[in-house]
């Protein structure tokens, strides 16, 4: 990985955060008083499309004055924006008097995101970024003023050296001016994709000449009577010896910004129609996938099926392009996903009863719905989207309605009709039920796989929901929870009702669930692990409803929200936990099928059910509410919904709605196997003097801004406790005075109690 790219991905892990316990930032702020990094600046702008850049003399794309990027901070969704403040010094941030006048707009956004700087407060410089062990590359640079002169001078091509080359040697001013010169493919690069005008800067320091004479002895070119076209046009047509150049470029593609533009104005010429190295063939090929995916909107099901099949063979290759990685080809991307989708569709669910359909949907058949959403994920870009979204409609949408269709004739044989059909769950020492809302079929199986790979036992269940599916049926429905409530009468929201009369909602559901035995968690709590406990993760069904098709968009965080979580449970002492949820959901961008309901037959209705009144004749069909079975419920057919333009439902019966997978997972191996708490802290000016519980093997204990990132720690080193669990723990920077931050203690790199505390402050 070159350095640039280590760059990149430091500054885009300042955006990270804990969701247990922190806000997701708005907002990354990568101060820079002394104005160092401004040469790479222009570099990294190509490479991070969320760089914003402070210039008060300039607006253009992301770059402008404090007003334009507070607009563009605002309105930004896809990702954490990264604001970087030239000539602006995190010590600037103390206070509003003093803040510099260009940059005053942006002053508040620190209380809504957070700073990319070093862990005592200073602002990263290219020196300490470089040599830093704590957060930084470790790599050792001299530190007299020729050599920081030089690294001033020659940072920009520094940027697209590989990091394992700089390991293991003493860095000086005569390496870094001779550092370009030693690897003529990468000066190659450099030069063409910054078209030339890097001769300029080269031409000071003799690197021209030096230049000159190895592209003339290694790659048989000239640069200046060839010129950059000639050279893109031997690297795309694999002139002798240029097959380096292309094998560097396609491993670190973004270390050289500029050089796919120079590519493209080679243009294809019949020659070469499936050269990859070519973006303009690439780019045309994207063309017509497009054009080719919106036809199958105007073909039947069937040869829409078979027309994207061989769309899927002629373009999923491109997806392994170096195009790919620059995201130039995202149509090529999702066709990829599309063709995962087919193969799925292929192999058939067998719908004769409930528990076949259910062993047939978690083999291959959630691979259809995985991977329709992982197509539509590929890209933000409308017309990306839509494209996708008309071949989704053209092949996924006929498939839902036929496998709903095939299972809602088994409706009379659902497996949970009423509370006699309901799990049971008993609380026990170390058991925690962690409630996942829309943890849909695939995403269960999906998130099983990632922890699995974490080394987390797992254990599958098949379980379904409660009819109608919606959380207010679904989410209690489970004994002894079923023992306590009943539904004598049908609400329209479709809440049960305690056995003390009181409507069984979020407060009644948690004051119950403490009654039987559980105690509820916050998102931010991990209990007592000698008690039995229920908490909750995830927002796949908030985001559904808020964001419709873009939910596809949100699925990856959330999978690594909740495991983090499990993660962080096991951590604390929790022994078992099982993983449930309420319902799944159906998702169709451009909107499901609407079927009329009128509203004057109804009590409620909502997206795929309603209460209808008493004698209604509306032509649907029912099923007898899970609480109270005298009450009938009317669902939408097949997967349709009783509004226009909704992407993303349920309620209704369906397989993706109504089977609901549980795991039971087993401890992580290496977590501590007994319990470590915090049982006391107090701070006496900058040392925090803490009590340790508990087993205090492999235990050390430290001071982070961040609890999971050791690279936060604002310790010289953890330390160990003493054998009474004593440790006293010294802040060496007291400029870090007031800083909200966490006392941890680890079990190796594991975080296994954590404290919230305000440094300097009881």
């Amino acid at each position: 990985m070159t350095v640039v790219e280590e760059l990149i991905n430091a500054l885009r892990k300042a955006a990270h955060y804990n969701r247990n316990d922190l806000a997701a930032p708005r907002v990354v702020i990568w101060p820079d008083g002394e104005r160092l990094w401004i040469k790479v600046v222009p570099e990294l702008v190509e490479a991070m499309p969320e760089l914003l850049v402070l210039d008060a003399a300039e607006m253009d794309g992301n770059r402008g004055p404090s007003t334009y990027l507070r607009y563009l901070v605002a309105k930004s969704q896809e990702h954490v924006p990264i604001l970087y403040l030239p000539g602006v010094s995190r010590q600037a941030f103390r206070g509003a008097t003093g803040f510099p006048l260009e940059a005053r707009h942006l002053f508040a956004l620190q209380f809504h995101g957070q700073f990319w700087g070093q862990v005592n407060g200073k602002d990263w410089t290219p020196s300490a970024f470089l040599t830093s062990a704590d957060g930084g590359l470790d790599l050792d640079i001299a530190r007299d003023g020729a050599t920081q002169e030089a690294l001033g001078e020659q940072l920009s091509h520094l940027m697209g050296t590989p990091v394992e080359q700089l390991k293991g040697q003493r860095i000086t001013a005569e390496q870094l001016h001779g550092l370009v010169a030693d690897d003529p493919v990468r000066m190659l690069l450099q030069w063409m994709a910054s078209d030339g005008r890097v001769q300029e800067n080269w031409s000071k320091n003799t690197q021209w000449q030096g230049f000159q004479a190895l592209a003339k002895k290694q790659f048989k070119f000239d640069p200046t009577k060839d010129g950059v076209i000639t050279a893109a046009e031997h690297l795309v047509k694999a002139t002798k010896g240029w097959d380096s150049a292309w094998k560097r470029y396609s491993e670190s593609p973004r270390a050289y910004p500029g050089l796919e533009q120079v590519l493209e104005r080679i243009q294809p010429d019949g020659f070469f129609p499936d050269n990859e190295r070519m973006p303009a063939n690439n780019s045309q090929q994207e063309i017509a996938l497009r054009d080719g995916m919106l036809s199958l909107g105007n073909l039947p099901p069937q040869e829409a099926r078979k027309r994207l099949a061989e769309l899927v063979k002629t373009h999923a290759i491109r997806a392994h392009w170096v195009w790919a990685q620059l995201g130039s080809a995202p149509l090529a991307q999702a066709v990829l996903h599309l063709g995962n989708m087919l193969l799925a569709i292929e192999r058939g669910l067998d719908t004769s009863e409930w528990s076949t359909a259910a062993k047939d949907y978690l083999h291959h058949g959630w691979r259809v719905d995985a991977s329709a959403r992982e197509a539509y994920a590929a890209s933000h870009a409308v017309e990306v989207n839509s494209a996708v979204a008309v071949a989704l409609r053209a092949v996924y949408l006929p498939w839902l309605e036929e496998v709903a269709t095939r299972c809602q004739r088994l409706t009379s044989s659902y497996p949970k009709r009423n509370a006699l059909d309901a799990i049971r769950f008993t609380p026990s020492s170390g058991s925690l039920l962690l409630f996942v809302d829309g943890l849909r079929a695939d995403l269960c199986i999906e998130l099983a796989a990632m922890l699995e790979k974490d080394g987390v036992s797992v254990q599958r269940e098949t379980a379904w929901s409660a009819l109608p599916t919606v959380t207010a049926t679904a989410k209690p429905a489970w004994a002894p929870m079923t023992e306590q409530a009943h539904g004598e009468e049908i609400s329209a929201g479709f809440n049960a009702v305690l056995n003390n009369g009181k409507p069984l909602e979020a407060a009644t559901f948690r004051s119950t669930l403490k009654q039987l035995g559980w105690t509820y968690l916050a998102s931010n709590e991990t209990g007592d692990p000698a008690t039995s406990a229920w908490t909750e993760a995830g927002a796949f069904d908030r985001y559904g409803h808020e964001q419709g098709a873009k939910l596809a968009w949100r699925v990856g965080e959330e999978l690594d929200g909740i495991k983090e979580r499990v993660h962080e449970l096991f951590a604390a002492g929790w022994s078992k936990i099982q993983v449930i949820t309420d319902h799944g959901w159906l998702w169709m961008p451009g909107g499901l099928p609407k079927v009329e309901l009128p509203k004057h037959l109804t009590v409620s209705k909502w997206g795929r059910c309603a209460v209808p009144q008493a004698g209604a004749k509306h032509g649907l069909p029912e099923v007898n509410w899970f609480w109270g079975q005298q009450h009938p419920v009317v669902l939408a057919p097949n997967i349709c919904v009783f509004m226009n333009g909704v992407e993303y439902t349920h309620g209704g019966l369906s397989i993706q709605e109504a089977l609901t997978p549980m795991l039971e997972l087993g401890k992580v191996a290496s977590t501590t196997s007994a319990s470590v708490s915090i049982t006391s802290f107090k701070w006496g000016g900058m040392r925090l003097n803490v009590q340790i519980g508990g087993a205090l093997e492999q235990i050390t204990v430290d001071i982070r801004l961040r609890p999971a990132d050791a690279g936060s720690s604002v310790l010289a080193k953890a330390k160990v406790p003493d054998e009474q669990g004593k440790v006293s723990l010294a802040v060496p920077n007291d400029e870090l005075e007031g800083t909200a931050a966490f006392l941890v203690v680890l079990n190796g790199d594991l975080v296994v109690a954590k404290q919230h505390v305000t440094i300097g402050e009881n």
